[in-house]
């Protein structure tokens, strides 16, 4: 019995999110120190790095061509997936016009486990609503 999977935009879209959300999280827990450092020294350096326009520009596209998608196409629920990813875009307005806030705290963030815990409870949660989708 072979089993095929439809799978459109918004299926591989949730996957795909929720797939890369989930194996940050085992790699922040398998590397710890390592991670940390690596957050604060390359990804989210003192001086704030051009890929974060980059990204910013590319999220944004992503986001509407995603909302695009709920309008033009019959899917259920596609919508929540937009508002979704739409919430993203505080975080990428906080990399683009606060940077060294935000720089702060995800250095305090790195250090406070339980603030670690909700943060990664929550994002554990968002890729659940995901999958789901």
């Amino acid at each position: 019995m072979i089993v095929t999977m439809d799978l459109n935009f918004f299926n591989v879209t949730c996957f795909a999110y929720a797939a890369f959300a989930i194996l940050t999280r085992f790699l922040m827990v398998i590397f710890k120190d390592k991670w940390n450092r690596w957050e604060l020294n390359r990804a989210y350096t003192q001086e704030k790095p051009a890929w974060i326009y980059i990204l910013a520009a590319c999220s944004a596209l992503f986001i509407t061509y995603t909302w695009y998608r709920v309008w033009t196409d019959d899917v259920d629920y596609g919508w929540i997936l937009a508002a979704l990813l739409s919430i993203t875009l505080i975080k990428m307005s906080q990399l683009i016009f606060n940077y060294d806030s935000f720089r702060m705290f995800v250095k305090t963030a790195l250090q406070d486990k339980s603030k670690m815990l909700v943060i990664n409870t929550g994002v554990i949660i968002f890729s659940i609503v995901l999958i789901y989708l």
